[in-house]
């Protein structure tokens, strides 16, 4: 009904249609019993931008499977023309098991480049060789590249190399493939079964299936494989014009059920098909097909099974709904809810999509009953509006994925940023900009969770420092934007990452900077006053010690092993202790970044997250570095960045006389 509702939607009630299908997914027993990625793509049907937002949500909030639920989202968006295939593959980046086939011929099918066409399929070989894929993948990826009529000669050299034989399973219809040559025994019971009987008579045909089963069927598990072979011989026996008297036959006895008839229809032979007469009758037979097994053609399965198995396109496939409600009318009542459920997705059908919105509207009025306060991301809301432009959008996905906490998240949107350079989309780098700018999340992140915007940050010029590198091209546009952050950012990695990419550019682009900024880049991270050499142990207060200017008093607890392990390494560099540093990062946290959160693993807004996992992700040691970031450790991280680009811009770097281990210890 949501997809009906598409064309008449608003962006709130596809917000409240897929805060009702999380709702939904709270209670099925098992996730593969609700399809939360088909819930995205009916709710990115009905608005794609709060379909892109909702799914960003649900990774943050980790709500499903992300990785099924985004390959779908992409596999649509794609189809539907709403980003470019280029983009689309890029994303794809965030999918760990890349063995995309299908999902790779939706790019390329939809992509009107041959270059990019070429650059995609050879991104996919490239990833393969090495992620190291078997035979049978290449054998598959060999297949695509002929449908597409692309060409890879170290393709070919790898099948060469396992001595593959691809192989092709094609089935045809052609007369020749439904008789089955036959021994001189099945020959002889053929006959006995068909002897003396008019297979067009009810009563013939009751007779001729016992004889089948009483000849055929004795300790035969595979039943239904052999009443295939009973109907190709009854098809092979009868006239063309005698179909519709067997057809009519079928219907009326309770021997053939509906995979049975099911099989007959897609048997008959293409000679017959093809006749003018049949095709005017066809859809009749397809309605009587409906209306006679509507019980089961309701559920979405058998429904979607028929569709695939008799090839109906999109008028036959309305018949045969009309004969499914035709069929449920003749009912007293729907035995069940499953039934219920399944003949709204087919009764959709047949209203118009303002229909359709006020009847979704209706259906979320009674499921938003059972709410609790603040269950998903809370009632529809201001802050939850999305703009209509999908580049901007999908930047804001990737912007919220930078700044997750999970450390293999974060990575794997500073490879999709590296893609999109590398395919030339550079409408998606120029939004990922404007995002860093603004430097929130807005709706594409959980408001119940902060959101870790130094992470998105560091790690946007991360991938950043690789373009400049490759591509520099690219980024030229926004040479201020990186003189910016390598200036004026009080943070020593993104000051030292855009410093260094701005250094590229010039490289490859000399004349970008003038002397004096190519300068100030040169000396990001360097001291500016000269080393002094101080006997091992020197300790001198810093700079904002000494004047006073910092608040010793702030009650924040750091956790185990920072103090050793992190504030002393870096208090050593200047001379400074590890209380010092120490009492520098709790400024930062309290006066310069305002943040009045009690400190304690179980105070982090997403310690719910943290308890589910079993792999204690958030756990590191000494100077190790977690898999994922608590709030506590993003907070001491960055302000310890913070803290070291003021002391390296104010102080000088203490080089220790007569250092040894021993002293050391």
């Amino acid at each position: 009904m949501g997809e009906r509702s598409a064309s008449y939607s608003s962006d709130e009630l596809a917000y409240r249609f897929v805060r009702c299908a999380e709702l939904v997914g709270e209670y099925v027993y098992r996730e593969k019993h609700w399809d939360r990625s088909g819930a995205i793509i009916t709710c990115t049907k009905m608005s794609p931008q709060i379909g892109i937002s909702a799914l960003s949500r649900w990774r943050d909030r980790e709500i499903g499977r992300f990785e099924y639920q985004l390959e779908g989202l992409l596999s649509y968006l794609i189809k539907s023309k709403l980003i470019n295939p280029a983009v689309g593959w890029s994303m794809s980046r965030f999918i760990s098991d890349h063995n995309l086939i299908i999902f790779l011929s939706h790019c390329l099918r939809n992509e009107s480049s041959d270059k990019l066409r070429n650059d995609i399929f050879n991104d996919e070989y490239d990833l393969q060789r090495k992620k190291g894929a078997n035979s049978g993948y290449w054998v598959k990826l060999k297949s695509v590249a002929e449908n597409f009529q692309i060409s890879n000669a170290d393709l070919d050299n790898v099948l060469d190399f396992y001595k593959s034989e691809e192989k092709e399973e094609k089935i045809s219809k052609d007369d020749s493939s439904q008789k089955k040559i036959k021994t001189n025994s099945d020959t002889k019971k053929w006959e006995n079964i068909f002897y003396d009987l008019d297979i067009l008579d009810p009563l013939g045909f009751e007779i001729l299936v016992e004889r089948y089963s009483s000849e055929f069927d004795k300790n035969n598990t595979f039943r239904f494989s052999r009443s295939r072979d009973l109907y190709i011989e009854v098809l092979n026996r009868i006239e063309a014009d005698e179909l519709y008297k067997f057809i009519d036959l079928l219907l009326r006895t309770e021997k053939v059920n509906y995979y049975g008839f099911q099989e007959v229809l897609r048997l008959v032979p293409n000679e017959w098909r093809n006749k003018v007469s049949f095709k005017k009758k066809w859809p009749g037979i397809i309605k009587k097909f409906g209306a006679n097994y509507a019980y089961d053609l309701v559920n979405d399965y058998s429904f979607r099974s028929a569709i695939r198995e008799l090839e109906i396109d999109d008028h036959l496939s309305k018949e045969l709904r009309k004969g499914i409600f035709e069929g449920l009318s003749q009912g007293q009542e729907f035995t069940n809810a499953s039934i219920l459920f399944s003949f709204v997705r087919h009764a959709s059908t047949f209203i118009d999509a303002s229909q359709a919105s006020e009847l979704v509207d209706y259906a979320l009025s009674r499921l938003e009953l059972h709410f609790e306060d603040g269950f998903g991301d809370g009632p529809w809301n201001d802050w939850l509006f999305v703009t209509n432009n999908i580049d901007k959008n999908i930047a804001g996905f990737i912007w919220s994925a930078l700044g997750s906490p999970r450390s293999g998240t974060r990575w794997k949107a500073c490879h999709a940023i590296k893609k999109l350079a590398d395919f030339g989309c550079t409408k998606v780098i120029d939004f990922l900009i404007e995002w860093a700018d603004n430097d929130k999340v807005g709706a594409f992140g959980s408001n119940q969770y902060p959101f870790y915007n130094l992470h998105a940050r560091q790690y946007l010029l991360i991938a950043f420092k690789r373009i400049s590198i490759d591509k520099p091209e690219v980024l030229v546009d926004y040479r201020n934007k990186f003189q910016k952050y390598s200036q004026f950012e009080s943070h020593i990695l993104i000051q030292k990452f855009a410093s260094e990419i701005a250094l590229n550019i010039e490289r490859f682009i000399p004349g970008t900077y003038d002397s004096k900024e190519i300068s100030n880049f040169e000396k990001v991270g360097k001291s500016k006053l000269k080393v002094r050499q101080e006997e091992y142990g020197y300790r001198i207060d810093n700079y904002l010690h000494q004047s006073k200017e910092i608040d010793t008093n702030i009650d924040h607890h750091f956790g185990w092993d920072f103090d050793r392990y992190w504030f002393e390494p870096l208090g050593e560099v200047f001379g400074i202790s590890s209380k010092q540093v120490q009492d520098l990062c709790a400024n930062a946290i309290a006066n310069k970044w305002g943040v009045e959160t009690k400190s304690g693993y179980n105070n982090d807004p997403r310690v719910g997250l943290w308890n589910r996992s079993q792999d204690r992700d958030t756990w590191h040691s000494h100077g190790s570095y977690p898999k994922t970031d608590n709030w506590d450790f993003y907070l001491f991280y960055h302000s310890m960045l913070i803290v070291a680009a003021k002391l390296i811009d104010n102080m000088p770097i203490i080089s220790s006389k007569n250092y040894s281990y021993s002293t050391r210890r």
